[in-house]
């Protein structure tokens, strides 16, 4: 059941939401991902059969890509800051860590350096397609290709290159993705409530302060100087915000009506982040 509608006095400082910007991003993801495992599929055979028997897709909480050998979760973002030849090739590369059955070989090694050691077996078998002119491509990080890849490693499994690096304790900073244990639950897909509560992003709505009164005898002590702030911008009805900070920090309002005569009063209700998704949903947005 909804709650009622209530008055809200003074807020300034309101962010007003960028629509749908979230929930555009997720579409938008799932497609390219969409794009990149048809042509595996179809240029790569080898790759084809693995890639069907896998779940493949997306969450906002993965940086690369993770695979625990029966899911392939992407990150929304890296996936659309790369190109279509980066994504296929981490896409292959993750498929290479179920195949390579890396999640399943790890016993009491450590778990970081075992995905270096996984890492440098399997680039060497994509590293010729990623060069000038190939069909894949390293992904990068702030411009630089990024990912492990040493010749010296060709051909040797993970277990003799992981007696190697840890031994050598090398910069691996570089590598990109996650090898998890066959028994270690991945993050899961983006529901439609965290969806919408990314898309009605945080902001931060400030009481206007009341005079306090003085204390006992003597003068009370000036007020700080105030801080700089951003001009406040008006909300509109119909707008959503999330509150940012306060005992309602997380909480979805929908503003039902604003009078500037009274001081900027805003009416509000506060919303579910499900019927917050509804009206994402009604407003033509549509969620995956």
């Amino acid at each position: 059941m909804e709650k009622k509608s209530r008055k809200i006095l003074d807020f300034s400082n309101f962010e007003l939401l960028e629509s749908n910007s979230s929930v555009e991003k997720s579409i938008q993801a799932k497609q390219k991902m969409k794009k990149a495992i048809v042509w595996c599929i179809a240029k790569k055979g080898f790759f084809s059969e693995m890639i069907s028997t896998l779940n493949i897709y997306g969450s906002s909480s993965v940086d690369t890509m993770c695979t625990n050998g029966i899911n392939i979760v992407y990150g929304i973002d890296f996936v659309l800051n790369q190109t279509d030849k980066a994504v296929r090739m981490v896409l292959l590369h993750e498929v290479l860590h179920c195949f390579g059955q890396h999640q399943t070989r790890r016993g009491g090694r450590d778990p970081y350096m075992w995905n270096v050691a996984a890492d440098y077996a399997i680039n060497p078998i994509l590293a010729p397609d990623c060069e000038r002119g190939g069909d894949l491509e390293w992904p990068k990080e702030n411009g630089e290709p990024i990912g492990l890849y040493e010749e010296r490693f060709a051909g040797m499994n993970a277990e003799d290159i992981y007696e190697i690096v840890i031994k050598e304790k090398g910069d691996y900073s570089k590598n990109f993705g996650e090898v998890m244990d066959a028994d270690k639950t991945p993050p899961p897909p983006d529901s439609k409530e965290d969806i919408v509560r990314e898309v009605f992003k945080e902001i931060e709505i400030k009481p206007k302060e009341q005079p306090k009164p003085g204390g006992t005898g003597g003068t009370p002590p000036p007020p700080p100087p105030p801080k700089p702030e951003e001009p406040a911008r008006q909300a509109m009805p119909g707008e959503i915000i999330v509150v940012q900070e306060g005992p309602n920090k997380g909480k979805i309002f929908q503003v039902l009506d604003v009078d500037t005569a009274a001081g900027n009063a805003m009416e509000i209700r506060e919303l579910t982040a499900k019927q917050a998704t509804a009206k994402l949903m009604s407003s033509g947005g549509g969620l995956m």
